[in-house]
């Protein structure tokens, strides 16, 4: 039995149609059967506008079916093909259908790209990028994957050596859901380094130059050695569980200190552990908070706090003393207060009614 559909006895006039030639725009019938028709007087051959070809899209026997398929068709093909598949799986996968499979389409969109050439690894361009779609790999920027840049360029102005730019090519559609995994999975814990790749966020042991048997004091008599014994020195970068806190004997300078004093290494810092910071200019309630914590998770033996005479700087103590009370410690502190011409001008205990409440 024949397709009623196919069997030209139930065919009305419907079934026969004219279409325009796409080469010479002369008219060309067709009846609703027929795949392709020739234009005779071009001999140019197109598919049927008005014909459905259903799976003959992506079927493999399509062309033992309707014989050869048109070249509109089959530049169309991919296109379909992935379009049959999304409508079957999207009933399943439900809300997840776009990360598992709409991240398989491609479009043409603007997109970052970057110049290898220029790029000098600076990293500026990592924390600019709000999806992380940015990384520093092998001392240069890379984009980590399509779906994670939005194309709004918002790293370009950060770029100083102008290795960024946008670009219109096919590439996966940015996925916010995937965005947001990927920032979860590779947001940084405590104590690890940027991922740009500073070196000033980067925890690290250094070796005193004073006790390297390499340094010889015959050839370089006038050069002062220097006492830092680790990295960063920042009181906001240096974690709560850096190894070179446990059991430490704590500096924390004024950064202004280090500028006045010309001996600040060999009369403050030698075997000590140093935390620079602003009581002005920097947040005291999260210099408190970051004291508490290091006084609560290391053994700190004691604190030296040295300050500019200036006002401003006063306040350092005070903050130090507070997070000992919030970490219920009493900790030996001194405060060394320093003029503007680099001298000592005092030393002092911390008072006992200034460390009442730590028990």
């Amino acid at each position: 039995m024949r397709c009623p559909g196919q069997d030209t006895r139930y065919w009305d006039s419907s079934a026969v149609s004219e279409a325009e030639c796409p080469e010479c725009g002369h008219p060309v019938e067709f009846f609703k059967d027929e795949s392709t028709r020739t234009c005779r007087r071009c001999g140019h051959k197109f598919a049927n506008p008005q014909m459905d070809f259903g799976c003959a899209a992506y079927c493999k026997f399509a062309e033992r079916c309707i014989g050869n398929l048109p070249p509109e068709l089959v530049a169309q093909r991919d296109a379909l093909l992935k379009e049959r598949v999304a409508l079957k799986m999207k009933p399943s996968f439900s809300q997840d259908f776009k990360t598992r499979v709409g991240k398989g389409v491609r479009v043409k969109r603007k997109i970052i790209e970057i110049d290898e050439e220029r790029c000098d690894g600076c990293g500026q361009c990592v924390p600019a990028c709000a999806e992380g779609a940015i990384q520093i790999i092998d001392g240069k920027a890379r984009l980590v994957s399509d779906k994670y840049c939005d194309g709004l360029g918002a790293c370009l102005g950060e770029c100083p050596q102008g290795a960024l730019r946008i670009i219109e090519r096919e590439a996966a559609e940015f996925d916010e859901t995937a965005v947001e995994q990927h920032l979860q999975a590779t947001a940084p814990s405590e104590g690890e380094a940027m991922a740009c790749g500073c070196p000033s966020a980067q925890v690290q042991l250094l070796t005193s130059q004073a006790s390297s048997k390499e340094t010889s004091r015959s050839v370089l008599p006038h050069r002062a050695n220097s006492e830092l014994s680790h990295w960063p020195v920042q009181i906001r970068l240096i974690p709560t569980t850096a190894p070179f806190l446990k059991g430490a004997d704590l500096l924390v300078a004024a950064d202004c200190t280090p500028v006045a004093c010309p001996r600040f290494h060999q009369d403050f810092l030698k075997d000590k552990i140093v935390m620079v910071g602003c009581a002005k200019f920097d947040d005291a309630q999260l210099y408190e908070q970051r004291f508490a914590e290091i006084f609560a998770a290391n053994d700190i033996k004691s604190v030296t706090a040295v300050v500019m005479e200036v006002p401003c700087c006063q306040s350092l103590p005070i903050v130090i003393q507070n997070a000992m009370e919030k970490a219920d410690k009493q900790i030996a502190l001194e405060k060394v207060v320093v003029s503007l011409q680099g001298e000592v001008l005092r030393r002092e205990a911390a008072r006992l009614r200034e460390m009442e409440g730590v028990r």
